[in-house]
């Protein structure tokens, strides 16, 4: 199979728009940070993050999902997104509300520099 022009314009557009997104988060974000992300969909803003910045040992991730099996349900990319997640450190708490996460005994002793409220839903 023959890569032809349009695929490479194709290529480095998005290598183009990912290089954009790692430059704003290391602008926005650091690894001495304390950081929540409240994630609604398949982890992928917390995943970015973490791999920008290529250490999640301050990120807290937050999910009202109950368990890992049905975000599977609903997400193609949500387990393997939570397994790199954890590889770099992140911790992964599930059943948050998010509205009242300051109650959760889990993480209400937490303090956090940055909250991150991630409303991307990338359904299967």
């Amino acid at each position: 199979m023959s890569v032809t022009k349009k695929d490479e314009g194709v290529k480095r557009a998005v290598s183009s728009v990912m290089k954009k997104d790692e430059v704003e988060i290391t602008e926005l974000y650091n690894t001495s940070q304390k950081i929540l992300i409240a994630c609604v969909g398949d982890f992928s803003y917390a995943h970015l993050i973490a791999t920008t910045l290529g250490d999640a040992s301050n990120i807290v991730v937050i999910s009202q999902c109950g368990c890992v099996g049905e975000l599977e349900m609903m997400y193609e990319n949500a387990r393997s997104h939570m397994l790199d997640l954890t590889k770099l450190g992140a911790t992964i708490v599930f059943n948050v509300d998010f509205r009242d996460f300051a109650k959760d005994s889990r993480i209400n002793h937490m303090r956090f520099d940055r909250i991150i409220l991630d409303m991307s839903d990338q359904r299967k």
